[in-house]
């Protein structure tokens, strides 16, 4: 399900997945509906990250990513991108969290926002032709 997200590459999933600090899943009458991860991000992936987006000022405030957020078709604009957010914000124990999301996935921006991220930054080119990505923090006691 987080390949079908589409920003994450299959070869790399599985050691990625070993490294994450928690992981979240949304059932729906025993069917996956969505995943989430809060994860250790490789060092060079983070600070591509934050440097892409002209925040590296930044970096040393956010300790985990939150990431692999995927909500099944047939299972969005229900909420389910918001539980898994906030299921997983207490695993990162008051430390910065941060996230990327897809500049047109208005949804999880709002999802984000309701549990305290805050878009910084400039947007860059996703893997997605075509699409771009943003940065988006949540400080410590936000």
């Amino acid at each position: 399900m987080v390949v079908k997200g589409g920003e994450v590459a299959s070869k790399t999933l599985d050691a990625l997945i070993q490294r994450a600090e928690a992981l979240a899943f949304v059932t729906v009458d025993n069917a996956l509906a969505g995943v989430a991860g809060l994860k250790n991000p490789n060092p060079s992936h983070k600070r591509e990250v934050f440097e892409t987006a002209g925040s590296l000022e930044l970096i040393d405030g956010y300790r985990f990513e939150l990431g692999w957020i995927y909500v099944d078709d047939g299972f969005r604009n229900k909420g389910y991108s918001r539980q898994l957010v906030a299921a997983l914000l207490p695993k990162a124990n008051n430390m910065g969290v941060y996230a990327t999301s897809l500049i047109d996935n208005e949804p999880m921006h709002r999802s984000l926002a309701r549990e305290g991220f805050v878009k910084v930054g400039k947007s860059w080119p996703s893997k997605r032709k075509g699409k771009f990505l943003a940065l988006f923090l949540k400080d410590r006691a936000g």
